[in-house]
């Protein structure tokens, strides 16, 4: 893709079109990009709207997902800011958590997933939202990390 594709594809609306045009350009050849490529100034605009989460391969524990960075808009709609916190299928009844499954399925299919849907948040209030699941990581050990992306609306 050349810087002038790029540019036109950033312009696109569609917050998922464009992160995952992004995402396409730093992978170049590979399966999946490492997460030291992805550079946060690239996508500023979008950031706000976007969850960095880390993945802990254990023994004991299939694997952990951690929030290393939760973006305002995500934190407004979630009710809270769960950065720094682990999340796994033991902690489904936070409602946000409805993206656990997609979290899971990019994890085992090691590719991109859109997902669409709604949840009500833990103020009661309908949340219609699209997501963007990109996966970041080394082919040799696996994924290592996954920039989630939500697009909202308040029913």
């Amino acid at each position: 893709m050349t810087a002038r594709e790029l540019e036109l594809g950033m312009k696109e609306q569609r917050l998922s079109v464009r992160l995952l045009r992004y995402w396409d350009v730093i992978r170049q050849n590979r399966r999946f990009p490492e997460i030291q490529q992805f550079k946060i100034a690239a996508v500023k605009e979008l950031w706000p709207s976007c969850c960095l989460i880390s993945i802990s391969h254990g023994k004991r524990v299939q694997h952990k997902y951690k929030y290393e960075y939760m973006g305002k808009s995500i934190v407004e709609i979630y009710g809270r800011d769960l950065t720094g916190l682990y999340m796994d299928d033991k902690i489904r009844q936070f409602p946000g958590m409805i993206v656990f499954d997609a979290l899971n399925n990019v994890l085992t299919e090691r590719r991109p997933r859109e997902d669409s849907g709604y949840f009500v948040n833990e103020a009661g209030k309908l949340i219609k939202y699209r997501s963007c699941f990109l996966p970041f990581g080394d082919e040799k050990i696996g994924l290592t990390h996954i920039v989630a992306a939500l697009s909202f609306r308040l029913d």
